[in-house]
């Protein structure tokens, strides 16, 4: 991968991790400035309640972000047979990716 590819491709994962961010904040700002007393009563209650499609959905994207993540780095490492899926380094920063955006996504 030459340079220019890499830098464009690091800005590709850092400009997601960072777009999730806003659009998650944005999004569950209103129902999660709520007190937890008035919280069921707030028009989005259904969407971000723990088991609301915000609530369960994202927690669950969110966990198989990390273990694809931990798991595909560990068997980069571990199995030979993957030597030539690229480059360890570029592995690292994909599980580092995955494993930054996926606690993102359960919180």
């Amino acid at each position: 991968m030459s340079k220019l590819a890499h830098r464009i491709y690091i800005a590709i994962l850092v400009t997601i991790v960072v777009a999730t961010s806003i659009y998650l904040f944005v999004k569950g700002y209103s129902y999660y400035n709520t007190p937890l007393e008035e919280r069921f009563y707030h028009p989005d209650h259904e969407q971000f309640k723990p088991s609301g499609i915000y609530g369960h959905g994202l927690g669950i994207v969110g966990t198989l972000l990390i273990l694809i993540g931990v798991f595909g780095y560990m068997a980069k490492k571990k199995f030979k047979s993957l030597a030539r899926l690229g480059r360890l380094k570029y592995w690292l920063e994909f599980h580092i990716f995955l494993c930054t955006l996926g606690p993102i996504m359960i919180l």
